[in-house]
């Protein structure tokens, strides 16, 4: 039987996370998020994506796909992100210039607050595997540079 060990290390880790740098927000330094992965390695993630696609598939079954119906899931998708996708952030303020703790209701104020081309980039950049892949160091464990 042939060992195959040397894959392990293209699993994404359930718990490992990536920091993404918020450049569209400018300023004398750069908010910094930091996120899990947006994928079936996140449990806790993929098993609410899955019930919200169960419920947007029941009611939308006589709907065709229009701008609503995808502004509607892009902000079932933000209340997920910030519940279940965001971890912490770094030098993330307010309109005031103060520095907001990160918790929950921060956490879904600050993603409902993103224009959505800014969310959208944060969506994709969670949803690419290979951002937490590259972080692993030989242990397995993510690393946040």
């Amino acid at each position: 039987m042939v060992n195959f060990g040397n894959l392990k290390k293209l699993n994404v880790p359930a718990k490992g996370t990536s920091k993404y740098t918020l450049s569209q927000l400018g300023g004398d330094v750069e908010p910094v998020l930091i996120l899990a992965c947006a994928s079936e390695s996140n449990k806790e993630y993929f098993n609410a994506l899955l019930k919200q696609s169960a419920k947007l598939m029941q009611g939308s079954k006589a709907k065709q796909i229009s701008a609503g119906l995808v502004k509607s899931n892009r902000d079932n998708d933000k209340i997920l992100y910030a519940t279940h996708i965001l971890k912490g952030w770094e030098h993330i303020v307010d309109i005031d210039e103060n520095s907001v703790e990160f918790n929950l209701e921060n956490s879904i104020d600050f993603i409902k607050a993103l224009p959505d081309w800014i969310f959208d980039e944060i969506r994709e950049y969670a949803s690419n595997v290979h951002n937490y892949i590259e972080m692993m160091d030989t242990e397995g464990v993510t690393k946040n540079s």
